[in-house]
């Protein structure tokens, strides 16, 4: 069973009594806190909570999508081994709340930052008119696979490129998963080195790419 506990101001007491009313009943529960989980308290969040959140609500935004991005980097230490931050339900898809104004691009953007991130994945959108490219989005089960690696090793920032943000996960067959994400308006190059000799794979176009001890690429702008 899953309980999104939503208040504001949030508070480690509250929550408290929330787990402990939980926790007596016969059933398993996944606690979410949102919307206001503040950073200060992370480690009671981590001791209390499957996931929480502290980030504005999706609204089919490319600047919500970019502002989930970068909240999430403060959290990374405070990620992994059921206990998650959540980045918010997906910005893909239309709804009752929003209009999705995200291009292709950006909606892929979007997702892989939940799945690299180890976020939570939550949609919220009629699946009677499910397009095909939202559909491929969260049917990849080569990107669903790093999302839930059971290491759930939080990830870690590598320095910036051009403007580029660039993420590594070390997963529990000894692979190394890397994300770039370029934010900005224009075309930007990268290159990661990769201390060995490794097979290379585009996970979202499930094909290898060649072997290479330096891996280089350029990036179209929101890809």
């Amino acid at each position: 069973d899953y309980l999104k506990y939503d208040f504001r101001p949030c508070e480690p007491d509250l929550v408290q009594r929330m787990k402990a009313a939980l926790t007596a009943t016969p059933r398993d529960f996944a606690l979410s806190l949102t919307v206001d989980a503040q950073l200060r308290y992370a480690d009671h969040w981590r001791a209390l909570c499957n996931s929480y959140r502290c980030n504005p609500d999706t609204d089919g935004s490319w600047a919500t999508t970019l502002r989930h991005l970068e909240l999430a980097e403060d959290w990374f230490p405070h990620t992994g081994n059921g206990h998650f931050y959540d980045m918010d339900m997906l910005d893909t898809g239309e709804n009752a709340l929003y209009a999705c104004r995200l291009t292709d691009d950006e909606k892929r953007f979007s997702f892989t930052a939940r799945a690299f991130l180890l976020s939570p994945i939550q949609i919220s959108r009629p699946l009677d008119t499910l397009p095909d490219f939202e559909l491929s989005l969260y049917a990849n089960e080569e990107v669903l696979a790093v999302s839930q690696d059971a290491l759930t090793r939080p990830p870690v920032k590598l320095p910036e490129q051009n403007g580029l943000r660039l993420y590594s996960r070390g997963l529990e067959n000894g692979d190394t998963a890397l994300a770039v994400f370029n934010p900005g308006d224009d075309a930007a190059a990268f290159s990661i080195d990769l201390d060995t000799r490794c097979v290379c794979r585009d996970l979202w176009q499930k094909a290898d790419v060649g072997t290479a001890d330096t891996l280089r690429e350029s990036l179209p702008g929101h890809c």
